[in-house]
């Protein structure tokens, strides 16, 4: 796999490199025709990153595919390759070469525009092969690189509105665990001197990639979380909009001077902690993963997320888009695994230096005490109860509009979701008929199917915990 980030830093060594840049944008446009609007990107394509892939098939006669997830992506995966021929060259050379011809010396097709394939992504997970489209290809994400299955033990993630399979994850051993320790570390060396600016033209950059793929994802969350579409849609704009506030905040990293006796002065800094250990829940599988990762990246840090088992492709496509954005492969990782196992590693190395857990209590209480032996500053968002308490002089139709969609939204897997009603009597039997009413008037079914307002739980328990 070539980035276009490894190309654009070999430009940089060269002094002409600019109009170097150029001349190879304006050969690749020769190469390969392209609608109007993904010339204007290319056009723009200085300063920004995107991951494609080459591959060449000999048996197919030297053809060589690109991937990559839009046109502009193949135009700079096809940039990046001629860079590699022709980096000998000088600008005024480059515009002189017949390129077609080129490429068929080099044993590469000329026909590229036959050549190439597009990958939709379906929520960061390429769609497998011969899966019918509902399948997906999931992987570890450590240190740039996707690794599969490769004799890894796996999780069979589950459609909770049909039953079937989708997807077999692999699970993270102590090996990935520390090479995504070690990158972390390596990313973050990095990272945290990186430019205020650049980091939020990041974020920026992945916002817009998600707002781009939002329906690929939302059909990838539902699939595997099983909320409807339309929520899924909106959780997804919701995490977009997260990733630009957190591009703000990332130019606003602001310090002290506090006034000291005898004329003194004390100056405070913020400085980024180092590599963050993330734990993400399943119920908010875009937007949670967006907290933790956003978070990090805008203050310098590198962080490695260990989104859940259940929704582990929605976690991928916000990686993905982040990876495209630009973020470096060692600076944002995802790993899957066993959560004791994983939590346990990764707690217990002098690597991490702050964790940040959404989940139950029990869990937090669990993962504090393994924060604590190496001091780990720790930030958590812990269980959820959220009792409801209506009086007689209430509006009571409009707190009827507003609690019945809160209790059947993400069929009420949500920590501020209403878990009971407390009603003043006079009103009592006017809102438990009119709670009914909306609440049976909901359309139940696959997220997935047009009109469905409330899908299935996200796994068998939850049914069970519903009951006690």
């Amino acid at each position: 796999m070539t980035t276009f980030d490894d190309f654009k830093a070999d430009l940089a060594l060269f002094d002409d490199w600019e109009d170097r840049y150029r001349a190879l944008i304006d050969l690749g446009r020769t190469l390969e025709p392209l609608p109007e609007a993904a010339r204007n990107e290319a056009n723009k394509v200085r300063g920004c990153s995107s991951q494609v892939w080459l591959t060449a098939e000999p048996a197919a006669g030297g053809a060589l595919h690109l991937r990559g997830d839009s046109d502009a992506h193949i135009v700079r995966g096809l940039v990046a390759l001629l860079f590699l021929l022709y980096q000998d060259r000088t600008p005024g050379e480059i515009r002189g070469i017949d390129a077609r011809a080129r490429l068929a010396e080099l044993g590469l097709a000329g026909h590229l525009a036959d050549a190439h394939e597009r990958t939709v992504f379906h929520g960061g997970a390429h769609p497998r092969h011969g899966s019918g489209g509902n399948g997906m290809t999931l992987y570890l994400a450590i240190d740039g690189t996707r690794r599969s299955g490769e004799g890894r033990c796996t999780h069979t993630v589950i459609n909770p509105a049909t039953g079937a399979a989708i997807g077999d994850l692999p699970l993270a051993e102590r090996q990935d665990l520390d090479d995504a320790l070690a990158a972390s570390a390596r990313g973050f060396a990095r990272w945290r001197r990186t430019d205020p600016l650049e980091r939020a033209a990041v974020l920026k950059r992945a916002a817009q990639l998600m707002r781009e793929r939002i329906e690929a994802i939302a059909a990838a969350t539902t699939r595997e979380e099983g909320k409807p579409l339309a929520e899924a849609r909106a959780e997804i704009t919701y995490a977009a909009n997260l990733l630009e506030f957190f591009g703000e905040e990332a130019r606003r990293i602001t310090g002290k001077v506090l006034a000291r006796p005898y004329g003194r002065q004390s100056l405070v800094l913020k400085e980024p902690i180092g590599p963050v250990a993330a734990f993400a829940p399943w119920n908010f599988p875009v937007s949670t993963p967006v907290r933790k990762l956003g978070a990090a990246i805008a203050a310098g840090c590198s962080c490695i997320l260990k989104p859940p088992l259940e929704a582990p492709a929605s976690a991928l496509a916000v990686l993905e888009a982040l990876w495209d954005a630009g973020t470096p492969g060692d600076v944002a990782q995802v790993v899957f695994g066993v959560p004791a196992e994983v939590s346990e590693h990764l707690l217990g190395s002098p690597v991490i230096r702050k964790m940040s857990f959404t989940g139950s209590t029990a869990v937090g209480k669990h993962l504090m005490r393994l924060a604590a032996d190496s001091m780990i500053r720790t930030t958590m968002e812990l269980g959820g109860h959220a009792p409801v308490l209506v009086f007689a002089d209430a509006d009571i139709e409009a707190a009827l509009d507003a609690l019945a969609p809160a209790k059947a939204r993400n069929a009420g897997q949500v920590c501020t979701s209403p878990t009971r009603f407390y009603v003043e009597a006079p009103v009592y039997e006017r809102f438990a008929t009119g709670l009914s009413a909306r609440l049976a008037a909901l359309r139940v079914g696959d997220g997935m199917e047009a009109g469905t307002q409330m899908g299935p739980l996200a796994n068998p328990g939850g049914s069970t915990q519903c009951r006690t």
